[in-house]
């Protein structure tokens, strides 16, 4: 079952970096999105989720695994502080932070 659902999260993700261009989006997009309460904003959640699950299954022993909430509350408050990232790198970068602090 945790195949499928990782399948399927690789799936969304690169169809929303494809369609919408999600990774190249600045994080100010990304909290205008969220503010507004979009579908386009549920997709970089959707993009930002598939990227941690697919990190997530390479690094078996110190990966990070939020929940919805705690991805958006994370994500909102790294972007706050950094409007002009790219909203990969934000992903990206929580990721690696989260993670190693475990």
């Amino acid at each position: 079952m945790k195949k499928i659902y990782l399948i399927l999260m690789l799936v969304m993700s690169s169809y929303g970096y494809s369609y919408f261009q999600i990774g190249t989006q600045n994080c100010a997009k990304f909290l205008d999105e969220i503010e507004k309460d979009t579908i386009v904003g549920g997709y970089m959640l959707m993009y930002a989720a598939g990227i941690i699950d697919a990190k997530n299954s390479f690094v078996f022993e110190w990966g990070f695994e939020p929940d919805e909430p705690l991805l958006r509350r994370s994500l909102v408050k790294y972007c706050e502080k950094n409007l002009s990232v790219s909203f990969y790198r934000a992903v990206n970068d929580l990721w690696f932070k989260s993670a190693m602090a475990r």
